[in-house]
Parts: structure tokens; sequence; C-alpha cells
């Protein structure tokens, strides 16, 4: 147990001048100072309290007298106490305006013999090994917007303190009164984004340290940094990787450049990405004290992620009309002919933006033949991407494409494997996706194909798009049931 806690002191250590204060996020229940935590988040911030000030109380609520919500601020030097006692004596002490409550971890069970010689049996409790989240995980799973290291405790009994009439009970009352939230599941979303009020979800505490470095690709192209001004100097380095010329550049960070920002708590840098004749994309590396911190794609256009995508972007800026095509944003209803067409052309110019190099064989072809194909031929994998393109109704398509895709693969004597694809401006129903599936078909409805538009403005590699393609064929309700096959 308190290994953990060791391990997650020595991840945060080359990072802990970066850090003055703490938030305590608290869902408690019970009587005051033996309540038990229901959930308890405490995040170590950058941000410092005035001097002297002995906590911050942000959130204080008693939607019942036995129910407890609470946010408050606390120096460096008391968050480090709350941590103490939350590892040794499996408590919390948290103080409000008010008064200080003692927020157990762990408490007595029901059951107890009556001549009390036995000593109390005490609900579960145990700390897990640190994780670390990296940003985009982070923001989905603590609501934190960088890479973050989290330290979890986590109980056996996290359904029993919240009995279902209290439930109701604080649910009502946190929709009727100020601040209005949804009920627990609206509180919980947000002051604690990322986790679960219920038995669901067994996490009693965690301790969160989001990284205070942030580093990205600004719109201009530029790479830039921000810190707390209390960074040490000659500790911070950006390693950039260009691709698909596999060259490396180092930047050693300095104080030389840095501005302050508006508040002077934090200072920042920029710098013109050091682009070569043959780099399309590439990655930056920030680490700190040796210990890499994060990592951002590196685009050499602004909204392209490769040179076709930049080529494109010099006939339509940031792909605005092929976005309209192919969303139908661009007709007006009733005009479906026109509209087909013009979701056609989107499709295919799309595909081949992203490297799937498919032709329109929607004139100049025989008859009863597919909209477009396009073969890929990379490596030892050759694929031919047999598409068709509906603006509506997409289950009307598959069945023909499953015998224009067997026919063709018939002609090609084995030579390269045929996947057939359906794209579709609609968002049909799951069961239609399930038939596709039976049918061998590949889908692509309107939310994937908002995916692969995304792709336009990302490092995308051809594998990345086919691999893409390949894996909706093999879902049924959503679910990807296999990665491969013929």
């Amino acid at each position: 147990m308190e290994s953990y806690f060791a391990e997650f002191v020595k991840q945060i250590k080359p990072f802990n001048s970066l850090w003055n204060s703490a938030r305590v996020t608290c869902v408690a229940v019970g009587r005051p100072h033996e309540r038990r935590s229901v959930t308890i988040r405490i995040v170590l911030r950058e941000g410092e309290l005035p001097k002297g000030q002995a906590h911050r109380q942000v959130t204080c609520l008693h939607p019942t007298p036995e129910f407890l919500i609470a946010v408050v601020d606390f120096p460096k030097i008391a968050a480090v106490e709350i941590l103490r006692s939350a590892i040794d004596k499996f408590q919390v002490n948290l103080e409000t305006d008010s008064t200080v409550d003692c927020i157990l971890l762990r408490w007595p069970l029901p059951g107890d013999s009556v001549d009390q010689t036995q000593p109390p049996r005490l609900s579960g409790f145990s700390w897990q090994a640190p994780f670390r989240y990296e940003k985009l995980w982070a923001r989905n799973q603590l609501g934190e917007d960088r890479t973050c290291v989290a330290l979890t405790g986590i109980g056996d009994n996290i359904g029993t303190p919240v009995p279902d009439q209290l439930r109701r009970d604080v649910g009502s009352k946190l929709r009727r009164d100020p601040p209005h939230f949804d009920g627990i599941e609206g509180l919980y979303e947000t002051l604690l984004p990322g986790l679960r009020h219920g038995s669901i979800d067994p996490k009693v505490v965690q301790v969160v340290f989001p990284l205070p470095l942030d580093m990205e690709q600004t719109e201009d192209g530029r790479l830039a940094l921000r810190t707390p001004s209390v960074a040490v100097e000659g500790q911070m380095r950006i390693v950039l990787n260009f691709k698909p010329v596999n060259r490396a550049a180092a930047l050693q960070v300095t104080h030389s450049g840095a501005e302050p920002t508006a508040n002077g708590k934090a200072i920042e840098w920029r710098w013109e990405v050091p682009w070569q004749l043959g780099d399309e994309f590439g990655k930056a590396s920030l680490f700190y004290a040796g210990e890499e911190v994060s990592n951002v794609d590196l685009r050499r256009w602004p909204g392209a992620g490769t040179l076709r995508a930049a080529v494109d972007c010099y006939f339509d800026p940031d792909h605005k009309l092929l976005q309209e095509a192919l969303f139908g944003k661009n007709e007006k209803e009733g005009r479906v002919g026109r509209a087909q067409d013009a979701f056609e052309m989107a499709v295919i110019r799309l595909m081949n933006l992203l490297g799937i190099p498919l032709v329109w064989y929607g004139k100049g072809a025989l008859p009863r033949r597919s909209d477009a194909a396009g073969l890929v031929d990379e490596k030892e994998n050759r694929v031919v991407v047999l598409a068709e393109c509906t603006v509506e109704k997409p289950e009307a398509k598959f069945s023909v494409l499953k015998e224009r895709a067997q026919e063709l693969a018939k002609s090609l004597a084995g030579e390269a494997e045929v996947l057939p694809v359906v794209f579709t401006q609609a968002d049909p129903p799951g069961s239609v996706t399930e038939t596709a599936s039976e049918h061998g078909v590949a889908i692509v409805r309107r939310n994937e194909l908002s995916s692969l538009f995304e792709m336009l403005s990302a490092t995308t590699r051809t594998e990345d798009a086919l691999s893409f393609l390949n894996r909706l064929r093999f879902r049924v309700n959503g679910i990807i049931t296999r990665l491969g096959g013929t």
C-alpha cells in the first residue's frame, strides 16, 4: 500500500516544485466528523493561495444533513498533511468555512459482537499502482487537458454508503436548489468528470497531478510551450522527429526568448518549426528533468496533415466546400440527383486525399458496375476498395455490392483482396450496420464520414484510412468483431 504511494511520489518528484496547492473535491455521507467517503478527488495545482490563507472554500453543499458536497483549495503545506493522513490513517481531514470534518476512506461495518471484545470489521480499501494518463485519455478520464499521474484508492463497499432513498432525496434537492445540478449524476459530470457514482465505480479517493507543462502547435504553425515561472532552467528539452524522412532535431529550452504571461505566473515560448525539404509532418516530445511529459503531432501546413491535403487546401481552404458536399450542406431539399452527384464526387476526392486512389466509374464504364474503385498497392498488401455512394437508404446497396465484389475478386484471380464499402450521408440504426456486416460490407455512416474527414488535418498514412474501412466491415451494433478477413 505505502509502496504505491512511494512510487507515486517518485514519479512526481522531478515536478515537485511545479505544484503549490491542491483542490479537494469531496462527496461524503454520514454524521459530521465520521463521514464515509463516497468519492474524493485531490488535484495538485500550480496556482498559489494568498500568503497565510489556510484554505479557500469553493463549494459547500448539504442537500441533506448527512450528505456533504465540498470543493476546497488548500496551500501546499496543508495538502501534504491531507495526503499523509490519507495514507497513514485512511482518512481525509477537510476544513471548510464552518467546520473541520473527518472523511473516512474505510469505516466500521455493522454486525460487531455484543460484548465488543473483537475489533470492528472495516470496509475494504486498497491503493492501486500509480498510473500515467496521456493528454487525450486524461481529458476523458479525469477532466484534465494535460498529461496526469494519478494514484487511486478503491473500496469494496462503495455502493453501501448511499442508500437508494437517500440517493433519490439528494438527487431531487440538487435539481431543485442552486446551483441546480442534474441529480447526483449531473453533480459528478460537473465536479468529478470521468468518475461515476455508485457501485459501478469503486474509486473512493483519487490523487491527481496534472503536469503543468503545456505544449501545442499554434494556428500559425509555430510550436508553443507554457510553463510555471518556477520551472528550472535547463531542465526542459524538446525532441523533434520529422516524417517521412526520419529526421530528428533537439531543442534545449532556456529562459532566452521566454515571455511572461499576462498574470506573470507563467512563461511561454514560441518557435518556428525547423522544417526541411522532404518533411511533411512530425512529432514534438517534451522532456523535463529527463522525464517525458507529453507529445504533440506537428503539421507542416495549417489545416493539412499531408502534402496531398495541402494541395487540396490551395483549391479549397480548410476543405470547406468538400465538407459541404460530404454532409449535404450545399444542396437544397428535393434536389436528390444533384446531391447524389456531389456526394459521389466528394467521397472520391476524400478517399484520394487519404491515399486511397478511387476512380469514378459513373460514366464511361459498363452498366451494372459500382460507383468507384481503387487499388491500394502497399508492400505485400494489395486491396481494391470497391465503393458505392448514396445519400439515403444504404441497405439497398448491400446485396448488389456483395455480388459485384465477388465478381471483381474472381476476375483478379486472387492478386488482391476486394473491400466493398458503402458510403452514406445517412445515420441508419444499428440493425442496418449488422446487415452490412452479414454481407461482408463496410458501411461508412455520417459519423464515420466525419472521422475520415478529420483525418485530413491529421498526419494520416494510407494504411490508417484503409484499416479504418476494414474494421468497419466487421462491426456489429457498433462493436468490432474482428479486424481482418475476406
